[in-house]
């Protein structure tokens, strides 16, 4: 992982290398990680409009909003990863990708919001508090897939909830 932090990135100032390139790439991450949770906050409103459902005014957590949601009926496994991935970003943006607290007070694991690699894809990864939250390409890709796949059966529900009267619900 240190090689992974020491290779060196441009910013609009210059070349910009070890664990600065890091803190920087771990800021871009956490921020295009908000903005897909937006996104998907976002849709989750006009899904719900479609069905003449209104979420609560002012709903930021998108992982609630979407569980608090009956007609999208979330599984748990994509709530947590939502939960999961919030967390992820916060750690990226704040703790510059280290891992400094457990996912609850007093835990001493942090679940990140993708599988591990090689491992099962149903599974998130844990670490442990020191550990480096590290986000490659791989990564990148599976919360891509993870996004586009919420939001394609958004898409549908609304498409549905506005065709047919509010009473189909694709699964």
């Amino acid at each position: 992982m240190a090689g992974q932090a020491g290779a060196g990135t441009f910013s609009s100032s210059g070349f910009v290398s070890g664990a600065k390139a890091y803190r920087w790439r771990a800021k871009i991450i956490a921020n295009a990680l908000r903005e897909l949770d937006r996104f998907l906050n976002i849709l989750a409103d006009e899904t719900a409009k479609s069905f003449g459902y209104s979420l609560p005014e002012g709903q930021r957590n998108t992982a609630n909003k979407l569980r608090d949601f009956e007609p999208f009926a979330i599984p748990w496994e994509d709530y947590e990863r939502l939960v999961a991935l919030g967390r992820s970003g916060v750690c990226l943006f704040y703790c510059d990708g280290r891992v400094s607290s457990g996912d609850r007070r007093g835990r001493l694991t942090f679940t990140a919001g993708w599988p591990p690699r090689g491992g099962p894809v149903n599974q998130l990864t844990r670490m442990t508090i020191g550990d480096w939250l590290v986000v490659e390409e791989v990564e990148l890709h599976d919360i891509a897939e993870f996004y586009r796949r919420l939001a394609m059966r958004l898409g549908a529900l609304a498409n549905a909830g506005s065709a047919c009267g509010n009473t189909v619900i694709p699964h």
